[in-house]
């Protein structure tokens, strides 16, 4: 999961610097924080959210497809 996150994220920053992903797990949930340049974050989050809002639909239909585990997945983007 973290590779494909990554490879989306660096997909979308193009020739800028990609952003990076730090992962943090309890028992219930997965966030994966995404802290982007000031460049990046506004087509990291696209217009009304639409495009972290995809992002996150589809790692956590990856993740139910891939994984038994019943933990919640949620991005977070910082600047």
């Amino acid at each position: 999961m973290d590779e494909l996150l990554n490879h989306i994220l660096s997909a979308i920053a193009g020739s800028a610097t990609a952003p990076t992903v730090e992962k943090q797990e309890d028992d219930f949930a997965i966030t994966y924080t995404i802290t982007a340049d000031k460049e990046i974050y506004p087509t990291l989050v696209g217009k009304k959210g639409a495009t972290i809002k995809a992002l996150t639909t589809l790692v956590r239909s990856l993740d139910k497809k891939t994984s038994d585990s019943s933990k919640r997945i949620f991005l977070t983007v910082k600047e």
